[in-house]
């Protein structure tokens, strides 16, 4: 016999006892004892209630030694069932539950047609209370929230990153599987806003994410409900600042702002870092990382993916040698980016941009190859051949190169891909005596004294 409410309850997370009960009513209803179905799901109903205070902390406004006898009566296999119906009444001092006075009437109601069937009284126990107790069950379980629960569950929060009270590296798994149960969805976003708060990290000057708040996420993520997931998006996305860190320290959480196209939008065209200058290289190859990631799940519309890939050729600008491209080379040759780098750059001979990305477009040519294109491009930082007793500022003059710590630059990096070196005045022949002059003028300068400047944008 098909129960819908047993298939609803497949899908809940319950305590094994609860279950066991539910189970036990099932079984009777399906043989027609419906006295006794009706027993087992009200004890089953009271047991999920006495499962969620005995985990719960006690509320600031629970009167201490009320809860604590709660507690003790809770555990005792005599007495929990009269304290769970007690909790779920009760009003003063304090109310256990977060209820109103027709869901008490109804524990009421239920309370005597459970006593109908233990007693075996006249009035008679039918297929239709039980599938109306159900009915109420499956309406109920979902709303039953801890009052004061909200405070508890930061309480907990704040205690289990404090090594005073809680040895580090355990999980907080728990506490965050303990939301749904513990809150009502219109609290979630309340209590998002004080996780976020108490967890982020004070130090705004470095951009990847303390390990404490990242955990935290993605143990919300973890956690079926959309809503809560949704509130935690909400939570985000009210703080540009929190959002940009965590879309670099994590890039697959930007693919939850799929439904919010204004902010990918702006994360992309305004908010990511694609310049390094002056800040840590690995911030560029974080922002690239997450725009791979947004491309290759359809976050950014088809529409705007080319004008995204744009966007961001012409905004890099690495400062400092830069640790990788955030992601593998075949992730940006899906997304179209190496396609348009070399069309907007190198067969554009866009000496600008390479001067500003030299070991970005390096790495280009070590996964690609050097063509006449490439060659090209490079060729145009050193149009002349300087001779060998050129100072530094004669040099510089000549140079399509910014600030001397660029020159430095190239010549270090050619001589890190001399195989790239040599493919490049392979192709160009004669017209490689610039690139050539700059290699060997960066022999010159190598032992010498660190060379200092500003950088001219």
């Amino acid at each position: 016999m098909r129960i819908e409410f047993e298939e609803w309850l497949a899908g809940r997370k319950l305590q094994q006892e609860t279950l066991d009960l539910f189970q036990e009513s099932f079984s009777c209803f399906r043989v027609r004892a419906y006295r006794g179905a009706l027993l087992f799901s009200y004890l089953a109903f009271l047991h999920y209630a006495k499962a969620k205070l005995i985990r719960a902390t006690r509320p600031v406004e629970a009167v201490e030694r009320v809860w604590d006898k709660s507690q003790k009566e809770l555990r005792d296999p005599l007495k929990w069932e009269e304290a769970a119906y007690r909790a779920l009444t009760q009003t003063q001092p304090f109310s256990f539950f977060v209820h109103n006075a027709d869901f008490r009437q109804q524990i009421e109601y239920w309370r005597d047609r459970r006593n109908d069937a233990a007693h075996g009284r006249e009035y008679p126990i039918g297929a239709a209370h039980v599938e109306m107790f159900w009915s109420f069950a499956r309406t109920a379980l979902p709303r039953l929230v801890i009052n004061g629960g909200k405070e508890g569950l930061v309480d907990r929060l704040r205690k289990h990153y404090d090594p005073r009270f809680t040895r580090p590296g355990l999980p907080v798994t728990p506490i965050v599987e303990a939301i749904p149960e513990s809150l009502r969805p219109t609290d979630y976003q309340e209590f998002i806003g004080e996780s976020l708060e108490l967890l982020r990290d004070r130090d705004e000057d470095f951009w990847m994410l303390n390990d404490e708040l990242l955990e935290f996420l993605d143990a919300v993520f973890l956690v079926q409900d959309s809503r809560l997931h949704e509130a935690l998006m909400d939570g985000l996305v009210a703080d540009s600042e929190l959002l940009l860190r965590v879309c670099l320290s994590q890039p697959s959480i930007a693919c939850q702002l799929g439904d919010r196209p204004e902010t990918v939008r702006r994360l992309w065209y305004e908010l990511l870092p694609f310049s390094s200058v002056g800040d840590y290289p690995d911030k560029t190859s974080a922002a690239l990382a997450v725009v791979v990631k947004l491309i290759r799940s359809g976050i950014i519309p088809s529409e705007e993916r080319d004008e995204c890939v744009r966007h961001v050729i012409f905004a890099l600008d690495e400062g400092e040698p830069r640790r990788g491209w955030g992601a593998p080379m075949e992730d940006f040759d899906a997304i179209g980016f190496t396609d348009w780098l070399r069309e907007e750059v190198f067969e554009r001979r866009d000496v600008g941009w390479l001067a500003n990305n030299l070991y970005f477009a390096l790495d280009y040519a070590e996964e690609k190859g050097v063509d006449a294109a490439f060659a090209g491009t490079f060729a145009g930082l050193f149009p002349v051949r300087l001779s060998r007793d050129a100072d530094l500022d004669e040099i510089m003059s000549k140079s399509r190169l910014v600030i001397p710590e660029d020159f430095v630059n190239l010549g270090a990096a050619l001589q890190r891909q001399p195989e790239i070196y040599q493919a490049i005045c392979s192709l160009l022949g004669s017209d490689a005596d610039g690139l050539r002059s700059a290699y060997e003028g960066f022999r010159l300068f190598e032992h010498s004294a660190p060379l200092t400047s500003t950088r001219v944008d």
